[in-house]
């Protein structure tokens, strides 16, 4: 009888020795489980954290591109509209020019006027403004062209640069656009067409950037009348602000285009030198 007892209580203890073992594996397994989910969780997190740390600068160039472009949009349907203007306006005044020559004929000899000299280039306050922004302000631009000579605009793909071209080199030319120097070539024409602006601005980059050009990128130029003129980049240099021979016709029959602008805080001049490819 007590054999019988003992061999019970024996089967028992093993029954529940393997129950426990049973459990705790069962545990352990649960527990691993949880550890695997948890970490599978933290890595997945960590992905996460990854991609947008490393998509965070190429979503806000997007967003910043895409802001560019569209100031960009918005400053040529500005310039574009004001070359409208002064294109009617340009007719009316050589309309009454036409006018006044047609009642003026039987009166005395027409006496020549001499083209205006050109502006130094040690005259011409081209500096980086302190205040100077990479973003165009197109909604004042239209004041500040009010009262300006519009010659036509600018584009530069490569700079993703676009302005107007006024005459003159003065302050108020250059805060309103990029100033053609009075003298020199007119946009398309045989000769040297110089155009000076800013190396940054309170309403633009302007310039800023000019010193990334490469030999053979395009400069467009378009006139008041709509004639669009694409130039070829073939020089850069630096110069002293004395040496008005960059702005001289390069020969009798090219088109030139010459860029100038400040460079060392103002105490040189950087030139850009293009021309129409014959």
């Amino acid at each position: 009888m007590g054999n019988i007892t003992e061999n019970t209580e024996e089967k028992k203890q093993q029954e529940n020795d393997e129950k426990s073992k049973v459990e705790e594996g069962l545990t352990k397994a649960k527990t691993s489980r949880k550890r695997n989910k948890l970490i599978a969780v933290i890595a997945i997190l960590l992905i996460i954290a990854g991609v947008c740390i490393f998509s965070y600068p190429i979503v806000m160039k997007t967003i910043s591109n895409y802001k560019q472009d569209k100031m960009q949009e918005e400053i040529k349907a500005v310039i574009l509209e004001n070359m409208q203007q002064q294109a009617e306006k340009d007719a009316e005044q050589q309309e009454a020019e036409l006018t006044q020559a047609a009642e003026n004929q039987d009166s005395t000899a027409d006496t020549a006027t001499p083209s205006p000299t050109p502006q130094a280039l040690d005259e011409i306050q081209i500096v980086e403004d302190d205040t100077s922004s990479d973003t165009e302000d197109s909604a004042n631009l239209s004041d500040r062209l009010l009262g300006q000579e519009l010659l036509g605009l600018i584009e530069i793909d490569s700079m993703n640069l676009f302005y107007a071209v006024i005459e003159g080199t003065e302050k108020d030319n250059l805060s309103a656009g990029i100033g053609h120097m009075t003298g020199t070539a007119a946009i398309g024409e045989v000769g040297n067409c110089a155009l000076a602006g800013h190396r940054g601005g309170t309403y633009g980059k302007y310039f800023r950037h000019i010193d990334e050009l490469s030999l053979g990128d395009e400069i467009l130029l378009t006139d008041i009348a709509g004639n669009e003129y694409s130039y070829t980049v073939y020089d850069m240099f630096i110069v002293e602000p004395e040496e008005m021979w960059v702005i001289d016709p390069v020969d009798d029959v090219s088109r030139t285009l010459t860029l100038i602008t400040c460079e060392n805080s103002g105490t040189q001049r950087l030139i850009v030198r293009a021309k129409i490819l014959e």
